[in-house]
């Protein structure tokens, strides 16, 4: 992990639907800020997981820029 970005939040398809799964897909997201920034107007990131498979977990980050 780096020091620069701080985990903020975390949800999943298990939110969404009782049964831990979104159609046929599950899911879970994870927002990161920015360590040390004080203001709403800055980058964030988020981590799209794909955890159909507990035992290889795949990812994408996506990145959001202030306005």
């Amino acid at each position: 992990m780096t020091q620069d970005w701080l985990p903020q939040s975390v949800t999943s398809s298990g939110d969404a639907d009782n049964d831990g799964v979104w159609g046929t897909t599950k899911v879970i997201l994870s927002g990161w800020g920015q360590n040390g920034t004080t203001t709403t107007d800055h980058m964030g990131r988020i981590a799209f997981i794909d955890a159909n498979d507990p035992s290889n977990f795949k990812f994408r980050w996506v990145l959001r820029f202030p306005r």
